[in-house]
């Protein structure tokens, strides 16, 4: 029973807390991906702001309820296969933190991609008119159709083995200086590891033209460059201020609520600060 209502808080939390920083959320996507989005729209210039103003109230929430459910895939798998590995270790130093990390993170990433891909398809959706990507059962249809369901997949598996290895690095140097070691280590992470996220996002959007125009090239190297060619430094640190604001309003939430008092640290690294 006390299991059961740790899992049950730590969802309601999870999706309380994603449903408080959801508009920022969308925010920093469309940012990230805001030239591809130009691209979709045909437009020379896309006003983000605008867009918002012209939108309804709600559509600031759009894609948040497919995050909400990506929380089952995410947490149990990450704490089955942490629980797993972490049993058959017997010197839990950093070496095995890091591959720990990595490997439940690489495993959940494996079984949430087609679900994180879709959340991605929905937030920047910037149609005026009727949605491609309105739920989420009609979300992953689409995505399968264009051949999008793993697209990105290589940078994301990238992201989450270098994020384990800072993360758990960055832990490790502060845990006993302050107690907020937890959060600063994420949000450093994060930081440094941010262009390998906004590649992931891109090529998860990107792929809707890949299929359409890229594949028409004539061979494996020139549909690389088709992939590649508008990527430039600023576009990968886009919304990267958003993404400031997301996490540190995070952190003070978690503080207000007092949620480092749930007895499991996992469940309180996995369910709301991803």
């Amino acid at each position: 029973m006390d299991q059961f209502y740790e899992y049950g808080t730590s969802f309601c939390i999870s999706a309380g807390l994603k449903s408080l920083v959801a508009p920022i959320e969308r925010y920093r996507l469309i940012r990230q991906t805001q030239d591809l989005l130009t691209l979709q729209q045909k437009e020379k210039v896309f006003n983000i702001l605008q867009y918002f103003k012209n939108q309804q109230f709600l559509s600031l929430w759009r894609g948040n309820i497919t995050a909400i459910l990506i929380w089952f895939p995410q947490v149990f798998s990450k704490l089955a296969f942490y629980e797993n590995i972490k049993q058959s270790a017997h010197a839990p130093d950093l070496i095995f933190q890091s591959l720990s990390t990595a490997l439940c993170g690489i495993s959940t990433l494996l079984i949430s991609y087609p679900f994180e891909t879709a959340r991605v398809r929905q937030a920047t959706e910037i149609v005026y008119e009727k949605r491609v990507y309105s739920s989420l059962k009609e979300s992953l249809y689409q995505v399968r159709q264009d051949s999008g369901t793993y697209k990105g997949l290589t940078f994301g598996i990238l992201h989450t083995v270098n994020f384990a290895i800072l993360i758990n690095f960055i832990n490790n140097q502060l845990k006993d200086l302050t107690s907020h070691s937890i959060e600063i280590a994420f949000l450093s992470s994060s930081l440094i590891l941010y262009p390998i996220e906004t590649l992931k996002h891109r090529q998860q959007i990107k792929s809707i033209f890949f299929h359409q125009e890229a594949s028409k090239q004539a061979n494996f190297m020139d549909k690389i460059k088709k992939q590649f060619k508008d990527i430039n430094v600023r576009s990968l640190y886009g919304g990267i201020s958003a993404h400031i604001v997301k996490n540190l309003l995070l952190f003070s939430s978690l503080e207000l609520i007092q949620y480092s008092k749930l007895p499991s640290l996992e469940l309180k690294q996995q369910s709301a600060l991803h």
